[in-house]
């Protein structure tokens, strides 16, 4: 696992892609755009495939034992 990037240089990363014809430049604004409330989303999301995944693991640990 490694740490995320600052906003900045995401934004270089992806400009570099719009400009190599890689990534679509209406789609990568509209992420920045938005990515604040992407980004709650997706803590969300991760948040919940947290717990889901504890629940699983107590689960398994009760009908092993």
């Amino acid at each position: 696992y490694r740490k995320g990037m600052d906003k900045k240089h995401t934004r270089k990363i992806l400009q570099s892609m719009v400009d190599k014809g890689e990534l679509d430049d209406q789609l990568v604004n509209m992420v920045f755009k938005h990515s604040e409330v992407l980004n709650k989303i997706r803590g969300s999301a991760q948040q919940n495939a947290i717990n889901e995944y504890n629940t699983f693991l107590t689960d398994l640990r009760h009908h092993v034992n």
